[in-house]
């Protein structure tokens, strides 16, 4: 887990054991973030419920408001 402040450009770094979404969840109400910015691997509506997405989970049981950012369209 990263933490940064834009007021004093720290970065705080950890490691948490569990299920990522309920770690982050537990993680920014305990530092209190006022937003969570996450990336996205961008699988589709079928692999996303068979695999799981963390993002889907932290979107639907975050109390903080959450930013998904999805990845970079590939060029060819």
């Amino acid at each position: 887990l990263k933490f940064a402040s834009m007021q004093n450009s720290q970065l705080q770094t950890g490691k948490e054991v569990g299920k990522p979404g309920e770690v982050i969840c537990q993680a920014a109400n305990q530092e209190k973030a006022d937003h969570i910015v996450m990336g996205s691997r961008g699988l589709g509506t079928v692999r996303q419920t068979l695999l799981g997405s963390v993002s889907d989970y932290m979107l639907h049981h975050s109390c903080i408001p959450v930013s998904v950012v999805p990845p970079a369209a590939k060029q060819e």
